[in-house]
């Protein structure tokens, strides 16, 4: 597997030979759905549960449990219930997926919940249209919604089935799948007629979106992902001239095929991708401004990560959390030289990795590992992890609270962090001064900030990473970094973006 350098360098090489950029369906730009698959394909990134791989019984499984848990969550939940059509200023397409915190009996979303709170402190009306492609609510809900994810999931099939109305226009595509061959990737896309059906998707998606956008008539909307659903939402946006903002949700950074290194780009952008990029910190807004700088339909600033604050907001220092209970437990159970080191868990490949079960196994007794799963797929992983956790050979961890709990509150206490594959709690634990140990290679490519100030080392065999941990843990915590820019100033540079209105 070529490294990421070599990936974005790939890509570069393509954009600029080749009339890519020009690729449309339907008049729309389909490049970056095509790059974005190829990067999703290659590293592993889909989740094969929830995509058109999965066999026909698991998919007709996927859709019965969808369907039958969204009915449910709305009638258990039903106070928090919205119309697609509600009238807001700011328009939220949020994905549930994984357990969500309990804060003050409501379930809280990381990526919706501290932007929701910070466009209604300004005075703004809000509604979110929430997604749930593995079929699980975190009920009662944080901020009221519009389940649409049986919408989504008709319209899935209707492509499929019919994928009707698609007018590609693919100059020199037989070009590009050679060169993509000559460098040993895989590409879902080898045939144009399962790009078709992405497409269509795509198409048909926007044409709904547009539809409630007109009756919503939001002045803002917001996405944290890079997938055809979101692809479709910000053609819809485009076409309706609410300005659409990604917030980070991960690694944005020169190694990112969905933020970084685009060679070639349109003069009026790419309207099926975001006009702004809400950012962490710098280094991920320049990671994209490097080419978006000039382009009037893109531009990243920083906002900073605002669950860290919502979280404290919430739990307070004497609030009495889950967490601080269960660790209060823990230093009774293990002694007052318990160290706890989070392991966070991948979303592909081994539920647990075995070289990570072996290092645990020859980890010091007095080390109590608190294991969280990926919040994708967490349905049918999850479960796995905790059989292995619960057949393993060590009796020092915990699988139940880690998944759960708000992660600046695990940190707070986490004495290191063991990145199961190259994890991007890597850049939350740097923020809360937590050293990371890291199994997969890629790591080092993708945190070389990180790995230069000693925050990170990536470490392959099990007595390199116990041993890695170990110098982690006694090296000890470093001073958090503190946040320099509210969330309340994010939403207001938002507005500032969208008042400047669209080219």
């Amino acid at each position: 597997m070529i490294g990421k350098t070599e990936f974005i360098g790939l890509l570069n090489e393509i954009e600029q030979s080749l009339p890519v950029s020009e690729w449309t369906a339907n008049g729309v730009r389909i490049w970056p759905m095509v790059r974005l698959e190829l990067y999703a394909t290659h590293y592993g990134a889909t989740i094969v549960n929830a995509s058109l791989e999965a066999g026909a019984l698991a998919r007709v499984r996927a859709v019965t449990r969808s369907l039958v848990s969204e009915a449910a969550a709305r009638v258990r939940d039903w106070p928090r219930n919205r119309s697609v059509g509600t009238r807001t200023d700011a328009s939220f397409l949020a994905d549930d997926a994984g357990v969500q915190p309990l804060m003050q009996g409501k379930r809280q979303n990381r990526l919706l919940a501290p932007y929701v709170e910070a466009a209604e402190a300004l005075g703004l009306r809000t509604n979110t249209w929430e997604m749930s492609p593995f079929g699980t609510y975190n009920i009662p809900r944080g901020a009221p919604s519009a389940y649409v994810q049986h919408r989504m999931l008709y319209r899935r099939i209707e492509s499929m089935l019919r994928p009707k109305g698609v007018s590609m226009q693919l100059s020199d595509y037989d070009t590009y799948l050679d060169r993509v061959r000559a460098e040993g990737l895989n590409s879902r896309y080898e045939s144009q007629d399962a790009l078709a059906r992405d497409v269509a998707y795509m198409l048909v998606l926007a044409d709904d979106f547009g539809r409630w956008l007109k009756r919503a008539s939001p002045r803002i909307a917001f996405i944290a992902g890079y997938g055809s659903r979101e692809a479709a939402f910000c053609l819809a946006c485009a076409r309706c001239g609410v300005t659409t903002v990604d917030i980070q949700h991960g690694v944005q950074g020169p190694l990112h095929p969905a933020y970084a290194g685009w060679a070639s780009v349109p003069g009026a952008g790419y309207e099926i991708r975001p006009r702004g990029f809400w950012c962490w910190d710098q280094e991920s807004a320049d990671a994209i401004n490097a080419w978006a700088s000039g382009n009037p339909n893109h531009t990243a600033f920083v906002g900073g990560d605002a669950w860290p604050s919502f979280v404290e907001r919430r739990q307070g220092a004497s609030s009495g959390s889950p967490v601080q209970s269960d660790v209060t437990l823990e230093r009774e159970r293990y002694g007052p030289g318990t160290k706890h080191v989070l392991v966070t868990l991948d979303s592909a490949g081994p539920v647990i990795p075995t070289v990570v079960l072996d290092a645990m196994a020859s980890a010091p007794r007095n080390w109590l590992f608190w294991i969280r799963a990926h919040p994708a797929d967490q349905a049918s992983r999850l479960p796995e992890a905790k059989a292995l956790a619960a057949n393993a050979r060590w009796q020092n961890a915990d699988v139940g609270v880690a998944t759960e709990a708000p992660l600046p509150s695990l940190l707070a206490f986490a004495d290191a962090h063991l990145a199961a594959a190259w994890s991007s709690v890597v850049l939350d634990a740097a923020s809360a001064g937590v050293r990371s140990v890291a199994v997969s290679p890629h790591a080092a490519e993708v945190y070389p900030a990180q790995l230069d100030a000693g925050l990170l080392v990536c470490a392959t065999d099990p007595s390199a990473i116990v041993q890695a941990l170990q110098r982690a843990i006694e090296c000890g915590r470093l001073a958090p970094l503190a946040n320099q820019v509210s969330a309340i100033d994010g939403m207001r540079h938002v507005l500032s973006i969208s008042e400047r209105g669209h080219p």
